[in-house]
């Protein structure tokens, strides 16, 4: 079974892979496109943000909630993201970036282990769903995915230098 300390755990994990990734770029490097396709490590930190800050709408409350665009299809969400991200200045999405994980942080601490594995204790959410499964989607998985794509082409960056 998944347990909360679990779930916990896994989250803080990769939550402190993500940001040790991060640390070593350079500013200057954040701004750099091809990281993933054109985007550069500050349009992967406001995609992220994106989706935690959709995951606190969910857990503040406890309901399947959000925004329109979750009805798109993946690649078109996630280019209005990119869109309604890319022209912000970088300090700004740092700043949300470590604020949005840190109010999603003290959400899912107060989390029960009910409430992380049972639909029911979220309105709108499929019976057959469980909430722990949103949310990893949205969190340690997510931040994995990204690390791993940062940190090669942070090693790609060093060996051309």
């Amino acid at each position: 079974m998944y347990t909360k300390q679990v779930f916990l755990e896994q989250v803080e994990s990769a939550w402190d892979e993500l940001v040790e990734v991060l640390a070593k770029y350079k500013e200057t490097q954040m701004m750099l496109p091809g990281v993933t396709g054109s985007w550069s490590a500050k349009d992967i930190l406001a995609h992220i943000s994106w989706f935690e800050h959709e995951m606190i709408g969910v857990l503040q409350q406890r309901a399947l909630v959000g925004s329109e665009w979750w009805n798109l299809p993946v690649d078109e969400r996630t280019q209005k993201i990119y869109e309604s991200n890319k022209d912000r200045a970088y300090d700004a999405v740092r700043a949300q970036f470590f604020q949005t994980h840190k109010d999603l942080w003290a959400l899912l601490q107060d989390l029960s282990e009910e409430e992380l594995t049972s639909a029911s204790k979220f309105r709108e959410m499929p019976p057959d769903w469980a909430p722990v499964d949103l949310l990893t989607g949205n969190t340690h998985k997510h931040y994995r995915e990204h690390a791993q794509s940062l940190r090669a082409w942070h090693a790609n960056r060093q060996e051309s230098l």
